[in-house]
């Protein structure tokens, strides 16, 4: 799964009110190519409203393939600068010189692992050759570092969860959250409602089954992650604690702050993870286990499934008769900036 996203970073800053001179103050953010925006196109955003002018040029841009990856690893080597949100205090032309410097050789880090993530797609495309071998010291390293950084993104998003449901305890008590996140009504289209077909005709249910084949290439390491780093779990602890005294306060603007932290972190273990899985099915090449490490079976499975296309034009009556529209849900989406 692509965990890496191209895009650009860019160094805003902005001038100074009303000496009109260039502040020490420099925004560090980021725009995925996938959303059809450039970095001048966030400039515009930023500078509706704001009556200092924002300054933007193209030696202020880094282009990357993996653009979440190297704003999380900018946001933590320069965190000791940072002022609120995606701001940071950076004296003169060599401290901006040097963080734009730092961008740059984190873009070039990310294409030196292109060719390993290429390898590993190539080698996930292809059959096992049903070999098992006991593990090297490389392989567990690796596979210790994958299983770690996996937990941690899950723990991220555990979190993330936690904040997301306060957000929506929030607005249904009738307060407006709306500095911290945009809520957006998700509606759904009509489906057919498996669970409740099989449970009143299983008969057909089982009549209608069919083997699907689809190809199966899961790496599956062979343990858990046994701790997830000191340095983590005490950001971890303090977004909790810091979750709990918002929950008391309703002082939303400090979600803003805990997102960013939280988006930085899962940045950084998704890359962590997908470094880690990339050179740990390098190294296990085509083999199909490697004992106390990972199993990584590749081939194509037979699986059973309800034919739903072939019973709808047999049964258009039945089959309707079972179809449902599911009720709309409340999207939150946090904001990690207050511009």
């Amino acid at each position: 799964m692509k965990t890496y996203q191209n895009g650009e970073i860019y160094f805003i800053r902005e001038t100074e009110y009303p000496s009109k001179l260039i502040s020490s103050f420099v925004k560090i953010g980021l725009v995925h190519y996938s959303e059809g925006r450039d970095s001048y196109g966030r400039l515009s955003e930023h500078q509706t409203g704001n009556p200092r002018r924002l300054i933007l040029d193209d030696s202020h841009i880094v282009k990357t393939q993996a653009v979440d990856m190297v704003e999380a690893q900018l946001h933590r080597r320069f965190a000791t600068s940072r002022i609120s949100g995606e701001w940071f205090e950076l004296l003169g032309e060599k401290e901006l010189g040097e963080a734009i410097s730092e961008a740059k050789k984190l873009a070039a880090l990310v294409d030196s692992y292109m060719p390993k993530f290429e390898e590993a797609i190539q080698l996930g495309n292809t059959e096992s050759n049903g070999n098992i071998r006991p593990g090297t010291n490389d392989e567990i390293e690796w596979a210790t570092r994958l299983v770690t950084a996996r937990k941690q993104s899950s723990v991220c998003a555990d979190v993330e969860g936690e904040i997301k449901a306060f957000i929506s305890k929030s607005v249904s008590e009738g307060n407006d959250p709306g500095v911290a996140a945009k809520n957006s009504l998700r509606t759904y289209k009509p489906k057919f409602d498996e669970k409740d077909f099989r449970e009143k005709h299983m008969d057909l249910w089982d009549r209608y089954q069919k083997s699907v084949k689809s190809w199966d290439s899961a790496l599956k390491p062979a343990f858990r992650a046994q701790s997830l780093g000191s340095e983590f779990e005490a950001s971890i602890d303090e977004l909790k604690r810091s979750l709990a005294e918002v929950t008391a306060s309703k002082n939303y603007t400090e979600i803003v702050e805990m997102n960013l932290v939280l988006t930085n972190l899962k940045g950084l273990a998704d890359w962590e993870a997908k470094v880690s899985e990339a050179e740990l099915k390098s190294l296990i090449g085509l083999d199909e286990q490697v004992t106390g490490v990972a199993t990584w079976k590749r081939g194509y499975k037979a699986t059973e499934k309800f034919d739903e296309a072939t019973f709808a034009e047999d049964n258009p009556d039945l089959y309707k008769s079972f179809i449902y529209t599911p009720a709309p849900t409340t999207l939150v989406n946090l904001k990690k900036s207050k511009g």
